[in-house]
């Protein structure tokens, strides 16, 4: 038996097709699954390992910033609410086409499967099927993982994870999903107006109602 040594094995990961399918779907749906497409992503660049060590001599521009103190506990943070928000992105991508499709899905008794021996099973899941079954307690158990200390390590993880120049996509992109459904004003009205200016896809307003077009002065 090989000696467990994850620096032995090579840093290049391949795929079956199961990401890809899941990204397909969401993008079909219009269903935002970041974390899920940032970790397919990831095995692509890794994949690319001529490319990838070419460009390891050029450099990086980072910022010497300290790690944590509590280091192990960011990162046991960020692993933890990142996953939550995996399962939040997959059984949305699961409920939207199953509206649509007419489909009837139980995602309480998916989350009981789930459980029982699949890949992604997990502890948790107890609490998404209970939550899914109608039990306010089980939302509020999830919901409160999401506050205090848990949710400032999660940031300071992806904080100097960034700043060191250290690849994290899934775990950025699933605080950046999290902000993203908490932020009653995202900047997508400037994307609105950039579609209007370049192709006059029109825009709405807050202020009153229907499609307008502007004629935007040239940059």
């Amino acid at each position: 038996m090989e000696q467990r040594s994850l620096a032995a094995i090579v840093p290049t990961a391949g795929q079956k097709g199961t990401g890809q399918w899941t990204a397909n779907a969401a993008l079909t749906y219009g269903i935002a699954v970041p974390t899920i497409v940032a970790a397919v992503e990831a095995r692509i660049i890794s994949s690319a390992k001529e490319f990838r060590v070419m460009q390891s001599t050029q450099g990086l521009s980072t910022v010497d910033e300290p790690a944590p103190t509590d280091l192990a506990q960011c990162v046991r943070a960020a692993y933890e609410l990142s996953v939550l928000n995996t399962y939040a992105q997959g059984f949305q991508l699961l409920s939207v086409p199953s509206d649509n499709e007419k489909w009837g899905l139980s995602l309480s008794e998916i989350a009981r499967i789930w459980r029982g021996g699949c890949i992604i099973r997990a502890g948790i899941l107890c609490q998404w099927q209970q939550m899914f079954a109608g039990d306010p307690q089980a939302a509020e158990i999830v919901r409160e993982r999401f506050a205090g200390e848990r949710q400032r390590q999660w940031r300071k993880l992806v904080a100097f994870a960034l700043l060191r120049g250290i690849p994290i996509p899934a775990l950025a992109a699933s605080l950046t999903y999290f902000d993203g459904y908490r932020t009653e004003r995202l900047p997508q009205n400037l994307t609105q107006a950039q579609r209007d200016l370049f192709g006059a896809h029109t825009y709405e307003r807050l202020d009153r109602e229907g499609t307008f077009h502007t004629e935007w002065p040239p940059s």
